[in-house]
């Protein structure tokens, strides 16, 4: 995907682009829906944001993480299938990878036949 300029993000979304310090995956996270206000009807934008390649210009990807987490806190097996697609795109990111045994644990056993599917597909 293109970059995009952040002012093209809604609100409450937009505020993720802003954000910089991540908690490490295996403490608690913010809550995201109090914080940010974020709600179900944010996926949909929350979606676009983690899956954009490249909002703001820069190297930081801290705001994809928070994507990710806010969409694992509204919808827990929308988060998995989204964490999946992110490892194709970044598969060397050994956070990325902590984040994901960390939904995987969150999802729990409706997380093994997508990650057997992503295992399996070379």
């Amino acid at each position: 995907m293109a970059m995009t300029d952040s002012r093209s993000y809604q609100a409450p979304v937009d505020q993720l682009l802003r954000l910089e310090d991540l908690t490490p995956s295996q403490e608690e996270w913010p809550s995201y829906p109090t914080c940010y206000g974020l709600t179900t009807a944010d996926l949909p934008e929350l979606m676009r944001l983690s899956l954009d390649e490249d909002p703001l210009g820069v190297e930081n990807y801290e705001w994809m993480i928070h994507g990710l987490r806010a969409v694992t806190q509204l919808d827990l097996t929308m988060a998995i299938d989204l964490y999946l697609q992110q490892l194709h795109l970044f598969v060397g990111d050994d956070l990325l990878w902590e984040e994901v045994a960390q939904v995987c644990r969150l999802v729990g056993e409706a997380a093994i036949e997508p990650c057997a599917r992503f295992l399996q597909n070379t």
